[in-house]
């Protein structure tokens, strides 16, 4: 068989093997892009029935389902409500039994500089501050104070609410050391840091939303 022809007009020899080559690549190409395409459409819809299928089965499986008790007492969202603040109120009475009120001695005794004498150490209703009155010869130690109680991780917010000079309110009130310099002070207690959540769990957040004396 002869492959090789000759152009007449330009007398350049036209090889058709080329050519035929050239389209059956191209025919190649094609079939097996085809192939591809029904493969992975076929995956596609097999696993969207699959699907559909499961999605149909939990349907079925949802309307066979029965309430265990229908003929209980409907749910009364004042009741749960009353159960809710009577549970929060028992763990108000557990904080505040077993306040560590130890720790936080301990660590007023360490922020406390030698010339700091304190008059009266007085927690609030709700145990989230307490209140510290006391006398110093001179302001730098109240400062030194203040500082010390600022840096420990049980304390926090700490201000310097009232200072004088033994004739104001702590004067009064029979505070010994008149004429030296009497202060008060308002100091926050960190509860997250009182309870820790390892060994009380959440119970720090009770006593963090309770009002003076209640639990919300």
């Amino acid at each position: 068989m002869e492959f090789n022809q000759i152009n007449l007009a330009t007398h350049d020899h036209v090889d058709r093997r080329i050519i035929y080559g050239v389209l059956g690549g191209v025919a190649l190409l094609l079939a097996i892009f085809t192939v591809f395409n029904v493969i992975n459409g076929f995956q596609t819809y097999s696993a969207r029935s699959g699907y559909l299928s499961k999605i149909e089965n939990l349907e079925q499986q949802a309307k066979t389902l029965v309430p265990l008790d229908q003929n209980g007492p409907e749910f009364d969202p004042k009741a749960a409500v009353t159960l809710q603040n009577r549970s929060r109120h028992a763990n108000y009475l557990i904080a505040l039994d077993i306040f560590p009120w130890i720790d936080v001695l301990a660590e007023l005794e360490k922020a406390i500089p030698p010339q700091v004498v304190l008059d009266r150490f007085l927690p609030d209703a709700d145990l989230k501050t307490i209140r510290i009155t006391g006398h110093t010869p001179s302001v730098e130690p109240i400062t030194r104070f203040q500082d010390a109680l600022g840096k420990s991780e049980l304390f926090q917010s700490v201000v310097l609410e009232n200072m004088d000079f033994g004739t104001g309110p702590s004067a009064k009130k029979g505070a010994t050391g008149n004429g030296a310099m009497h202060f008060e002070m308002i100091c926050g207690l960190n509860l997250k840091a009182l309870f820790p959540e390892k060994t009380y769990g959440g119970l720090w957040v009770t006593l963090a939303a309770a009002k003076t004396g209640n639990a919300r």
